[in-house]
This record gives structure tokens, sequence and C-alpha cells, in this order.
């Protein structure tokens, strides 16, 4: 049996891969927690059985202990994922660490090296697409060389325009200094796609967005600092009580810990997610759009933005004898030789978040534990690559210039 330990009992720690560890319950166990809020951490424990000599609050008091467990997952909020992933490889631990890997480049380049120094541990970052039907199907086009060569591709992350306001304006990303850079803190998971499918490092970026609209001017006349005292409270599209309906579902789960509707209707009432989207005190961008080059040739354009209907990701991929799209959301891949007939693609489908991709990556990192010679996709190295391609577009947006990679890649 694999012993495991979760750092970070929210969303992403007890939801999804504490849920998907009771999947797996013939090969793991949860049989440690670190989780400062003391329901999440409790009712981490409760769902596990775990012994409440076992339950931290904090990583350091877990990492004084003797190892606890085969492996951590750490899920804890973005800034603090570095120290106790640098903690748990030193003390023998394997990791399984939510993305991103840090929120400073240099933070990154040490994992990354630490993670070298180790090459029996099984050192993964939840880059989850990778794992999904759905960009599995669209590698194994390209690499068959179905559309011949690689020259372009144009890649957008739909956040979705309640996704965004429930995150990035209300909730814990809202704020950069709090958390990390969009491009980072959502779409690392995208460069690091994009370095998959091309097979190339980046060369050269450069990128242009903004925080364009939540923000107080632009806030309609009948707007009020709280979605409940507000004359839209029905009509808005980011009202609150659109966004939040069914306490045991996600986004209202993560408003309401404890999935009741009491609970809810409370915090919407007093808490942060019941602010109105143009009067709280967010500054993540709203949308971005970016230029890159390969060392291959491959060009790509990528463009993330908050308003979009739906939560997903589409891509057209073209080569010198035909091209490809894809809508994620739709589950549709569409294959187009150049003088002749289009196919469609459905790829499989699997049940889960991210198109499938968490419990195939779940999956993935227990069958390497089990057997080490199982090759993971989304290692700390490979990994790192999107991360410092984040920083890179970053530093364009807000410099306005062009990146040159070399200047990360050292």
């Amino acid at each position: 049996m694999i012993k495991l330990a979760i750092i970070g009992a929210g969303n992403r720690g007890m939801e999804v891969y504490g849920e998907l560890a009771l999947k797996y319950s013939g090969d793991v166990k949860v049989v440690s927690v670190v989780e400062p809020d003391d329901f999440k951490r409790e009712e981490c424990a409760r769902r596990h059985s775990i012994h409440k000599e076992l339950c931290f609050k904090a990583h350091e008091d877990f990492f004084k202990k003797d190892r606890l467990a085969d492996a951590v997952i750490i899920a804890n909020p973005d800034k603090e994922h570095y120290e106790p992933a640098r903690l748990a490889i030193t003390k023998g631990y394997n990791v399984l660490l939510e993305k991103p890997m840090a929120v400073d480049a240099e933070e990154v380049r040490e994992l990354t090296l630490l993670a070298k120094a180790h090459p029996d541990r099984i050192l993964m970052v939840s880059h989850v697409l990778r794992y999904t039907p759905f960009f599995q199907e669209l590698k194994k086009l390209i690499d068959s060389n179905r559309i011949g060569k690689l020259v372009s591709i144009q890649h957008n992350e739909n956040i979705g325009y309640y996704h965004f306001a429930h995150s990035y304006v209300r909730g814990n990303w809202r704020r950069v200094a709090e958390s990390s850079p969009l491009i980072l803190a959502k779409s690392c998971h995208d460069m690091d796609i994009l370095l998959w499918l091309t097979q190339s490092r980046c060369t050269r970026i450069a990128s242009f967005g903004g925080l364009a609209y939540f923000k107080s001017e632009n806030a309609p006349d009948y707007a009020a600092h709280r979605c409940i005292d507000c004359r839209g409270i029905k009509s808005c599209p980011y009202s609150a009580y659109s966004i939040y309906r069914e306490p045991d579902k996600w986004p209202s789960s993560v408003a309401a810990p404890s999935k009741t509707q009491q609970e809810l209707e409370r915090n919407l009432n007093e808490g942060p997610y019941g602010r109105c989207v143009y009067y709280c005190d967010n500054d993540t961008i709203d949308h971005m759009s970016m230029i890159m080059e390969f060392e291959n040739g491959v060009s790509a354009v990528f463009n993330l933005s908050a308003f979009t209907a739906n939560i997903s990701r589409t891509i057209k991929i073209m080569g010198t004898h035909g091209e490809i799209r894809g809508d994620m959301h739709k589950n549709e891949i569409e294959v187009s030789i150049f003088g002749k007939e289009t196919d469609i693609i459905i790829p499989e489908v699997v049940q889960g978040g991210h198109g499938g991709g968490d419990s195939k990556l779940f999956e993935g990192f227990i069958n390497s534990l089990k057997d080490n010679k199982h090759k993971s996709l989304t290692s700390f190295e490979l990994s790192a690559e999107s991360h410092l391609m984040a920083f890179a577009a970053e530093e364009s947006r807000i410099a306005k210039k062009i990146i040159n990679m070399s200047e990360f890649y050292r």
C-alpha cells in the first residue's frame, strides 16, 4: 500500500487528489494532512481516517517528523509551493506538485536542479493536459506526420466568464502579489502543451494584455458593492447569485467549504465571493496575447481571455499538407488534409476535471510509484521550461519588448 500525505486540503488537494486517492484505495492510502484551516484539515482527516497526530497546521511541523509517507501531494497556495517541494525532495519523498512549481524563476531553476540530483525519485508537476485524451490525440496526429511538417499553431485558453470572476476577480488569484501572474497561474499548462506539441524549445516571446474590464470605472449605474444589494442581482452575468447556486459543486464548494446552503448564503452575504466584480481589490489581468518562435522554426500564437462563454481550450494546428482544428469543450478534432475530405475524430471520454486529465495524471503518478520504470510525462525538468516561458511572457507584457529565451534558459 502506497502511503500519501496531502499538503493543502483545498479544492485540488482534498476535492481532486483526495477523492482520486479514495478511488484508488486498493493501491494508495492518505495517511497525513497539512492544512492551516481547521475545518478543511478535520474534514480531510475524516474522509481518510487520518490519525490526529498525523494532522498538521504547518508544513514545517510535518517535515520535522521522520518520513510519514511514500509521497506527498503539494496543493497549497501558489506562493507556498517552493519550500515544501524543496523540503520534500531533500527528506526523501516522491512528489506530485500542483502547478505552478514556484512563483519565482530562480526557485523554479533550484527545484529543477534538486530534481536532477535525485533521479531515483518520482517528481511530477500536475500539468494534466498532457494526460488528456484530447491532447494525446493531437500529439499522435502531429507525430504521425499526417498533416506534413508542423509549421504553426494557434491556441486559445478560454477561461470562461464565471470562472474568471470566481478565481481571478473575487478569489485567491485576484492579486498577483498574493498568488502569481495569470499567465503562470492559469496558462503554464498551455505553455507546456505548446512545448510538447512542437517538441522544441521556445527561442523568442512577445506578449500584450492587461486588465480591461473588472474595475470600478466600468461598473453599471445600478451596481452596488455587494451583489445582495444590487438591482442587477438577477440579470448581471457576474452576479454571485447566478454563479454560486449548488453548494456541493464547484465553484460554490469553494465559497462554502461545508457544502451547505446555509453556509453558502451566509458567505455570499458577508464574504469575498459576494462582492461586486467591479468593486473588488483585484489587479490580475483579464486578457493576454502572445507570439512565440521555437528552435525548430515553428511559430505559435496564444490567447487567454476571461471573456468566453465556456471553460475550454481551442486549437488550430497547421502543417505543410493539412490542418487540425480542435475544440476541447466539444471533445472534437477535425483533420483536413489538403485536397481530401475532412475527418472528425472524437477522443476517448474520461470522467473528471481537465477533460479527464486529473484522473489520468493521478493514475500515472500511482503507476510510477508502483514501478519507477513507468515514465512520467510531466517531470520537474520538463515542466520547468513552461514556467520560464510564462515568466518571460509576463516580462515582455510589462516591459513592452521581445524577450530572448536565452536570458531564462541558464
